[in-house]
């Protein structure tokens, strides 16, 4: 998504390369909207996870429900491999 969004606007970045812009400063803005949606996604996933904890409980053997190690590895792991998602369309630039 995050590249057929970077494909969509590469005119616009180059406006804004020509009108003065430099490389980094397009990297960030690529990286900054694309790292969004990725934490939006993942504190909308952690909510609706925390939320159904009561079906959770029955096939998780050995670890709680709500364990926060968890939680936090996975959210984690998908935030860096959204970063590097964002990151790859935007060094194309």
């Amino acid at each position: 998504m995050i590249s057929y969004a970077v494909s969509q606007q590469s005119r616009a970045f180059g406006v804004r390369l020509a009108l003065g812009a430099s490389p980094a400063d397009v990297l960030r803005l690529v990286f900054r909207r694309g790292l969004s949606l990725v934490l939006a996604g993942a504190a909308i996933g952690i909510v609706c996870a925390l939320g159904l904890t009561r079906l959770m409980i029955g096939i998780l053997y050995g670890v709680p429900a709500a364990d926060v190690a968890t939680y936090a590895t996975v959210a984690g792991g998908l935030t860096l491999i959204g970063m590097a998602a964002c990151y790859l369309p935007a060094r194309r630039l």
